[in-house]
């Protein structure tokens, strides 16, 4: 009698988890975000805007999906960003979620990409308010921890960013002390991503 109990307990903490998990799904189905980041990319010495789009709460299998003639490396960015999402204390989206990288017509390469995907993804889950990105070039790499890793282009995205009236730059620290030397943006540097995504709340 016991045992039947213990497994009939068990049963019904397995049912209310799955139970829980649809309706968490049903949510973002219904009321599914669409997050937008800016970054550049960097051709030459010089940086173009690029505007990231991640849309979640799409209908389909629950599977991210990157677009906008990413290379490898970009590609390869959804791995280190599930994981620094994961260690940083915030949940990768539980629907099908579609990652835009426009224009379309511009190849995006390397690992800058992983900072903003994953802002665009923390406010697509609705934890943070996209709109407060909107003043900011955002670029950076991520290790698995959540800590940010330097980047080439410092001084291009800076100069980025003032040619398009933007307020400042978000970079990793030794990326960003190249692009202080750009006067008229202001320069913010966290040490991981938890410590950005409090610097926007």
């Amino acid at each position: 009698m016991g045992a039947r109990k213990k497994i009939n307990i068990f049963q019904f903490r397995v049912c209310h988890a799955r139970i829980l998990e649809y309706i968490i799904r049903l949510f973002f189905i219904i009321f599914h975000m669409l997050a937008k980041v800016n970054s550049g990319a960097l051709i030459g010495v010089e940086a173009l805007a690029v505007e990231i789009e991640v849309n979640t709460g799409e209908r389909g299998e629950p599977r991210t999906f990157i677009v906008g003639l990413p290379d490898a490396a970009v590609k390869e960015s959804l791995n280190r960003v599930s994981s620094a999402l994961s260690n940083s204390g915030f949940n990768p989206p539980l629907t099908k979620t579609t990652i835009n990288l426009a224009p379309g017509d511009i190849k995006k390469e390397g690992p800058i990409y992983d900072l903003p995907i994953s802002l665009g993804i923390i406010a697509a889950t609705g934890a943070v308010d996209s709109a407060k990105f909107s003043d900011f070039i955002i670029a950076g790499e991520l290790s698995l921890s959540g800590d940010l890793r330097s980047i080439c282009g410092g001084v291009s995205l800076a100069l980025l960013a003032r040619r398009l009236g933007k307020r400042g730059v978000v970079l990793p620290p030794e990326s960003a002390a190249e692009a202080a030397l750009v006067e008229g943006v202001e320069v913010y540097a966290p040490k991981n991503l938890r410590e950005l995504v409090d610097f926007f709340r």
